[in-house]
């Protein structure tokens, strides 16, 4: 279960987000030490929402994060 201060972390990112983005799809997700941004989007033919982790911050020390985002392969690379 993520800490308090995860969830709120994350929660303020998603705001961010959105509103540099100006859209809700970019949603932020608390994971151990890890708040991982991920893209919603809804298939067209039907009502399922797919779901792509595209980046993962890391806390490296109080509001210092290290950035990681998937490749093609699947692996995160920095």
């Amino acid at each position: 279960m993520p800490t308090l201060e995860a969830q709120r972390k994350a929660a303020e990112l998603q705001r961010q987000l959105a509103t540099l983005t100006g859209h809700q799809r970019a949603r932020v997700r608390p994971y151990g030490k890890h708040l991982l941004i991920q893209m919603h989007s809804g298939a067209s033919d039907d009502n399922d929402e797919h779901v792509d982790t595209i980046a993962r911050l890391t806390e490296l020390a109080r509001n210092s994060y290290s950035a990681a985002f998937r490749s093609h392969t699947g692996r995160w690379e920095p």
